[in-house]
């Protein structure tokens, strides 16, 4: 490996080390900048900083180094950044960067000073961070993004995060700017629970506890965002007493972690859609419903395409049984979008199995969705794919 990369997973790894043990001068630094634009409560700032220290921590990092081993970088990269949350602006820079490439990084408007903080923390560590360059936002008369050709000139790989509306347009723009490279996109995914309830089993308060952290931490901005439960192998005579007891759990964490100013947003989606629900709770077996000020909790032993087809608005969750492999498998037509990945409390040994069952290569324990894993691949890329050469 060339000096380059080892020196800037060296700079990542003593930022991630302190992010994860919660220090405080620099948490404190971040809210600071993040608070007035984020949309996001300083709670939120805070914990979303904080996993996503401890999932690219140092030994993490290593690993990722490892993958890296002696492959060559491709050059020149371009990322346009996500616009959802900050730290998966981060990870969206970081990867190709990390390769050894010089990255350019179109900074979303929603940005709020993420990524310059990110590369003020990596030059204090390295003395210089010139290979990772961050491009403000450009838009066009009508408000739409400008991917001009200086972005994509010499680049090697287009790296694209957003919905699907902005990669077809991104795509365009980048035939347009006579982009010849090859693309890596990251569409709208969705994350999913499989909660082991096999033989009589009740999650505990540990596995309850975070999964009401993974449904409300970021306000369901991120595509790590919990919206889907599946009692694996629970019973219907047992899905009242996991709805009562999640539904709690979910309470406690909105408590712990109050919604950010722009949760207001999604208001107007969230009282219809709470009103609609309630009555189909009122009306129909083994349904039960659970509102709360920013957000609900909706449980129902089978499936019912009418509600779980819905895009769920944020911190709102929908919970089922699943009681087969093929119910499993039929999870990712509930959503909207394909899975991001899989949060269970299975034996580990089955949870390799049980995200490829479900088309995702990450999975992790109840409480971990944000602390994404550096070492991991993601949207069915794997890591460093596309950005070191083949």
């Amino acid at each position: 490996m060339s000096p380059a990369p080892a020196d800037r997973f060296a700079a990542l790894a003593d930022l991630t080390a302190l992010l994860g043990q919660r220090d405080a001068r620099l948490l404190a630094d971040l809210r600071a900048q993040l608070e007035p634009t984020s949309g996001l409560h300083s709670t939120a700032i805070a914990a979303l900083a904080v996993h996503f220290g401890r999932g690219w921590s140092p030994a993490r990092l290593r690993r990722m180094r490892a993958l890296l081993g002696q492959q060559l970088p491709v050059g020149q990269v371009t990322v346009i950044a996500p616009a959802n949350l900050f730290v998966a602006s981060w990870q969206a820079a970081l990867e190709p960067w990390l390769a050894g490439n010089t990255v350019r990084v179109r900074t979303s408007r929603r940005d709020g000073g993420a990524l310059p903080w990110l590369a003020k923390q990596l030059q204090e560590r390295m003395g210089h961070v010139a290979d990772l360059q961050l491009w403000p936002p450009r838009l066009d008369a009508a408000a739409q993004t400008i991917l001009e050709p200086e972005l994509v000139r010499d680049s090697h790989t287009l790296a694209v995060w957003g919905n699907e509306e902005t990669i077809a347009s991104i795509e365009q723009l980048a035939k347009t700017a006579d982009f010849s490279g090859q693309l890596r996109l990251h569409g709208q995914h969705s994350a999913v629970a499989v909660i082991d309830c096999r033989n009589g089993r009740r999650p505990s308060a540990r596995t309850l506890a975070g999964l009401a952290i993974d449904i409300v931490l970021g306000d369901g901005r991120g595509c790590m965002s919990l919206g889907q439960i599946g009692w694996f192998g629970a019973q219907a005579a047992d899905l009242q007493v996991l709805h009562a007891a999640l539904a709690q759990a979910v309470a406690v964490a909105a408590v712990q972690f109050p919604a950010g100013p722009d949760h207001a947003n999604s208001a107007v989606l969230r009282n219809l859609q709470t009103q609609a629900m309630a009555v189909v709770a009122a009306v129909q077996p083994q349904r039960w419903f659970a509102a709360r000020s920013c957000g609900w909790l909706y449980s129902q032993a089978q499936a019912d395409p009418s509600i779980t087809s819905w895009a769920l608005p944020a911190r709102c969750a929908s919970s089922t049984i699943v009681n087969s492999q093929i119910g499993l498998a039929a999870l990712p037509t509930r959503l909207i979008g394909p899975i991001s990945a899989v949060c269970s409390d299975l034996p580990p040994a089955e949870l390799p199995k049980l995200a490829q069952a479900l088309a995702t290569s990450r999975w992790c324990r109840p409480g971990h969705l944000q602390a994404v894993r550096a070492d991991q691949g993601h949207d069915n890329y794997r890591v460093f794919e596309r950005f070191v050469q083949p």
